[in-house]
């Protein structure tokens, strides 16, 4: 991710409805460049095979566990998109770190997301209400 990534970004974290289950309110243009100039790998810009880009997909450290994380414009919601890019991470996970516990932190309200991690294997281990 870079500044050059900061427009398609704000395309979507500007929304209130791609925010419903994310820990941050919608933000202005200012502040997801604020934010992309803080990611240091493990955060990736999910594009469509004629460039369009639609999301992000992070895999970040936690203590010892990584956390898997993905946000999607919702004009690609129910396309399968986030399925193929969280599948495309567990198998970058696998590959780069032999035997890393790979977590995803989500609202139990937020159904699209957990049938996304149940589609590639997920299963659900705590709920915090």
């Amino acid at each position: 991710m870079t500044v050059d990534d900061v427009e398609a970004m704000h395309t979507w974290q500007s929304l209130p409805e791609v925010c419903l289950y994310l820990p941050y309110a919608p933000r202005t243009r200012a502040e997801v460049a604020a934010k992309v100039g803080t990611y240091n790998g493990g955060h990736w810009l999910i594009v469509l095979a004629d460039g369009t880009p639609i999301g992000e997909l992070m895999v970040f450290r936690i203590e010892d566990e990584l956390d898997l994380g993905y946000v999607l414009h919702p004009s690609a919601w129910g396309s399968g998109y986030a399925t193929e890019a969280a599948r495309a991470a567990i198998d970058w996970v696998w590959t780069a770190f032999e035997d890393q516990r790979v977590v995803a932190d989500i609202d139990p309200a937020n159904v699209g997301s957990r049938r996304v991690l149940e589609r590639i294997g997920f299963g659900e281990i705590g709920r915090d209400e």
